[in-house]
């Protein structure tokens, strides 16, 4: 093997994935002059403009090398690239003399990048403001930065401070991490200072910051404090406590200053009354008990065990999910009885209500944790068996498969499809009629269409087959359609051309292409000969096509078909099964259009295709480019993607769409980092690229909230779920696997 050749003397050791031509050091290496710069990058067509500032960041003239990364954009640059630039630029950014613009900066400076930057700021005053320079950086954090934040909110400078202090309180809603550091702070500590260790009940930190901000106040401003401070992350910490019998008469005047009932903070307190034990707390919630209606103090009775409010909670368990969880907590045998009456029982409304209660309590991603109640599993123990040796109709028993504890199992859902009848579909409208028929949501549905996939097609064909009643078969075609039957019956058929006779209604359209025959097959075919000799718009039928076929559906629904019209030769290679070849002549038609998504299609034509758009990167695609090759696998690709999302670069990660952010749909790869990532802020999981990635994939809208933080929510239902799941065509979203 013939020895590699030497290396420029005027390179870096470390050059990246890249080295760079002798001309093209040549031309980089005029930058290093003021005067000369513009004029060495003037004759230049856009790439090889670029190429000559990704050039210079590989120099080891440093003026050089800095002027070329003060004119390089993000979509310029690989991650590597990017580390670069932040390295180069970050000393010398803020002042007047620098070349670098702070937009593109900051849309390229990762969350790993930004401990140094925040422990290397120079002295005010800077070139750009104060509130721009941290306010903006916001895009990057990470939980793990809040002390650094800290730190930086104990400056001399008022509007440093403040600044800082604004941006560790945004994090804060969405931790509850580093919750003493911030204790700590707003108590005036010195971090240095020797402060009390939790041990048994409520963290003495918590106490003492919750006297001055609600206690300690003068009662004619304690409104104010409370609508200013009720924080997020303090009431979650409040809720999370355990309190010891020293922690009454905090709880007494914390719940008093609270005003009981009519406040968050004030409601914590009073149900955390409810663990300990003593005369004086006792005293103080029977009085508040026997003025009127306050929930929170009959609930803290009842935990207790007052037999006159649990009483009280276990009428109103019914339909307030709060009092349920309470008494799983508190009267667990208590509420098994309601339970099994509401699950088993003649009456219905008592069903919907159970069943929609505990579809909000036991639910892993659930928003609320109603009031910190404490209960476990043991309750639910064996439901199952006796669910199965029942004989309740289908719907119930498929609502406690989707919700009940231990019921989620291919056996309920299987003997729940096996019981489908006609009254699985009801007749009457929710609200109609002496007893409200127990609704049929997407929860018992979906959890058969993922449990018991064939014995629920099989159901609703017989159903569809057997029924006298239209209501019956409309639901039963509907949903068996919506699933997708690969043996349609010709009743199927039928309704599927009588339900979407309009070729433009996509969805619709596109969902009779997840069912299988020939029948449906040469329908499709014919809608798209139908729309060619009409001239009408034939993306609909492309697609529908493109799904029958197999052809991933983020790529079949996507706008390869809609945006542009079908190329030479596509249509008779759809119609002849060649969805890959037909994809790929659209591509070659538009080869400097870039279409999203076609990425998931692992083909080494598509892959030239994406390629270009790397290679090219004045065409501003270098991102998109690379992810879709990352999610198609390409393993230097992937590298360098997933790479620019683990050192967190804003930018990079706001406009990738989801199939690269989870490299192809690979949920158990990409999944745990993004979850991590729910430990920064909004800007991380909400992006322009696609909107919110836990909404795309579990249909979880991830908001703060005074309840659960977003992390908390989604990685319970990752545990829960062991990271198994599946995609459900009704929920529209995966959802964790049967077992």
């Amino acid at each position: 093997m013939a020895p590699a050749p030497p290396r420029d003397d005027r390179l870096r050791d470390d050059v990246g994935a890249w080295t760079p031509s002798d001309a093209q050091i040549e031309r980089a290496l005029r930058l290093r002059d003021r005067e000369d710069r513009e004029t060495a990058l003037a004759d230049l067509d856009p790439d090889a403009r670029i190429d000559t500032l990704r050039t210079g960041l590989r120099l080891r003239d440093d003026a050089a090398a800095i002027a070329c990364a003060a004119r390089l954009e993000y979509r310029d640059m690989d991650n590597w690239e990017c580390a670069r630039a932040v390295e180069l630029l970050m000393p010398t950014f803020l002042f007047e003399e620098s070349e670098a613009q702070f937009d593109e900066f900051r849309a390229y400076i990762g969350s790993v990048e930004l401990p140094k930057f925040l422990e290397t700021l120079p002295p005010l005053p800077w070139c750009f403001g104060t509130t721009t320079v941290l306010g903006q950086m916001h895009r990057v954090m990470r939980g793990e930065h809040i002390p650094l934040y800290i730190e930086l909110a104990r400056s001399s400078d008022p509007t440093l401070a403040g600044v800082a202090q604004s941006q560790f309180e945004l994090l804060q809603i969405w931790n509850d991490t580093h919750r003493r550091e911030a204790a700590v702070f707003y108590l005036g500590l010195s971090p240095r200072a020797a402060v009390p260790e939790p041990g048994g009940g409520i963290d003495p930190l918590l106490v003492a910051l919750l006297r001055k901000w609600y206690v300690d106040v003068p009662a004619e401003s304690r409104a104010i404090e409370l609508k200013k401070r009720v924080a997020h992350w303090v009431l979650r910490w409040l809720r999370d406590a355990s309190p010891a019998p020293s922690d009454e008469p905090f709880l007494i005047d914390l719940a008093t200053a609270g005003r009981g009932n009519e406040t968050p903070v004030g409601v914590a307190a009073t149900i955390l009354l409810g663990l300990v034990d003593g005369a004086d707390s006792d005293a103080y919630l029977r009085r508040r008990n026997s003025a009127g209606d306050d929930n929170s103090a009959r609930r803290a009775l009842a935990r207790r065990g007052d037999e006159s409010a649990l009483a009280e909670v276990e009428s109103d368990a019914r339909k307030r999910p709060a009092d349920l969880a309470l008494l799983l907590e508190c009267d667990p045998p208590r509420a098994r009885r309601l339970i099994d009456r509401a699950v088993f029982g003649p009456d219905p409304k008592l069903a919907a209500d159970v069943f929609d209660a505990l579809a909000r309590i036991v639910d892993p991603a659930a928003y609320k944790d109603f009031h910190g109640f404490r209960w476990d599993r043991s309750a639910f123990d064996g439901i199952e068996k006796a669910a199965l040796e029942s004989d309740i109709d289908a719907l119930r028993l498929a609502w406690i498969g989707a919700v009940v504890p231990g019921c989620r199992t291919r056996a309920v859902a299987e003997a729940a499809a096996a019981r489908i009848d006609d009254r699985f579909f009801p007749e009457d409208e929710p609200d109609e009629g002496p007893e409200p028929p127990l609704l049929l949501r997407w929860e018992p549905l979906v959890f058969m269409e993922v449990g018991a996939p064939e014995a629920f097609r099989q159901a609703l064909r017989r159903v569809a087959r057997e029924t006298e009643s239209e209501v019956s078969r409309g639901g039963a075609l509907s949903t068996l359609l919506t699933i997708g039957d690969p043996e349609p019956s010709p009743e199927l058929i039928e309704f599927a051309k009588t339900q979407f006779k309009d070729v433009t209604w996509t969805d619709g359209f596109v969902a009779v292409a997840r069912n299988g025959g020939p029948e449906i097959k040469a329908w499709l075919e014919s809608e798209l000969r139908r729309a060619a000799e009409a001239s009408e718009a034939q993306s609909t039928a492309l697609a529908a096509l493109a799904t029958f076929h197999g052809l991933h559906p983020a790529v079949s629904e996507g706008g390869v078909w809609g945006d542009f019209a079908p190329a030479d030769g596509v249509l008779e290679a759809m119609i002849d099964g060649r969805p890959v070849d037909a994809l790929v002549l659209q591509l070659d038609a538009h080869p400097d259009e870039f279409m999203f998504d076609v990425g998931l299609v692992d083909d080494p034509r598509i892959a030239a295709y994406l390629q270009t758009f790397r290679d090219r990167r004045s065409l501003d695609l270098y991102w998109h480019a690379t992810g879709e090759l990352a999610a198609m696998g390409d393993a230097e690709a992937r590298e360098d993607f997933w790479g620019a999302m683990k050192d967190g670069r804003y930018r990079i990660m706001n406009d990738v769409w989801v199939s690269s952010r989870t490299l192809g749909f690979d949920l158990r790869a990409t999944v745990p980092f993004w979850i991590d990532e729910l430990r920064s802020q909004c800007c991380r999981i909400v992006t322009g690229g696609e909107g919110d990635i836990f909404e795309d994939l579990f249909g979880i809208d991830c908001y703060a909230t005074e309840f659960r933080t977003s992390y908390d929510r989604v990685l319970a239902l990752w545990n829960a779920a062991n990271g198994d799941f599946v995609w459900s065509y009704i929920a529209d979203h995966y959802v964790p696997a049967v077992r």
